[in-house]
């Protein structure tokens, strides 16, 4: 298993919390738009509000729970892995730390890209 510093740890802590943000922020986007659609006519108020209630038992909830739950080595793994975070943003020596776990989120990452899109229900 591999060893982290107390400053190396303060590091992931900070870029977990980064890459949450981001995510999260992408989320929000994307139920923005559900908001547009609103506005716009294309769908009733009792369909956003089902969205919404699905983004904030979903995708809200989801992202609360993993980040709140894995260590934060696992995270920034993840967070590179899924390019929320930048391998340029960490020390390289982190990075090198960091790289098996990278590689297990890259490979996940392409088992997912093979499943059959009509499949995920």
């Amino acid at each position: 298993m591999t060893e982290f510093s107390k400053r190396e740890m303060k590091l992931l802590r900070a870029v977990s919390g980064r890459a949450w943000e981001r995510e999260l922020n992408a989320a929000l986007d994307r139920l923005l738009e559900h908001f547009q659609e609103w506005k716009r006519g294309r769908i009733d108020a009792f369909e956003l509000s089902d969205r919404i209630h699905r983004f904030h038992d979903g995708d809200a909830r989801d992202l609360y729970k993993f980040y709140t739950v894995a260590k934060p080595p696992r995270a920034a793994g993840y967070a590179v892995a899924r390019g929320w975070i930048e391998e340029e943003d960490l020390p390289q020596e982190l990075l090198e730390k960091l790289k098996p776990t990278i590689a297990f989120y890259q490979d996940e990452a392409v088992d997912e890209d093979e499943i059959d899109p009509s499949d995920r229900t």
